[in-house]
């Protein structure tokens, strides 16, 4: 029925092809729920959300530098006045930090989270995460006093929290890939 309604019901075709696309998602077939979020991103071509939903979705197949290119080119989109009437950059920048990072591009996934901690509209839980998972970033990249940073920032955010947590315990000992 949702594929019924994706494909030849107009009033609804954007929630059905919405739906479709979260069951593809659970069930791991992603080249499938690419498919249906290209096909809704070629109808709304300013929805940040598509757009976003395209790049996550390569991302968690494994498709690491389409998932950058996706993300990259969602950010450069975003930067053109009024191309997206609205927009979370945040999480942007955060899924390019996590797939520079699956790609070992440390350095680069490191501005990206640090992008995403200092984005306007961050929000506190995400911002921590973010400073953590770019000092971690700095430690694989040998850039220690940069992730001490980072971890500095994470706590001032929030110390009693897990990320805070995490980011004391990083302060004593660089962080290694296990």
């Amino acid at each position: 029925m949702l594929q019924d309604a994706n494909a030849h019901a107009p009033m609804v075709a954007v929630e059905a092809g919405t739906v479709i696309t979260l069951f593809l998602r659970r069930e791991s077939k992603y080249a499938e729920a690419i498919g249906v979020v290209r096909g809704l991103e070629a109808k709304y071509p300013r929805d940040f959300l598509f757009c976003l939903e395209e790049a996550n979705l390569r991302k968690d197949a494994g498709e690491g530098m389409a998932a950058v290119d996706a993300y990259q080119k969602l950010l450069s989109d975003a930067g053109k006045p009024g191309f997206f009437p609205s927009s979370h950059l945040e999480l942007a920048y955060f899924g390019l930090g996590e797939a520079l990072r699956g790609q070992r591009h440390f350095s680069d996934a490191a501005n990206a989270y640090e992008q995403a901690a200092w984005t306007k509209n961050s929000g506190a839980e995400l911002k921590r995460r973010s400073l953590v998972a770019g000092g971690k970033c700095r430690d694989l990249n040998g850039e220690r006093a940069l992730a001490i940073r980072d971890y500095q920032a994470a706590i001032a955010t929030g110390s009693d929290t897990t990320q805070g947590e995490i980011a004391r315990k990083l302060l004593n000992s660089p962080y290694r890939e296990h």
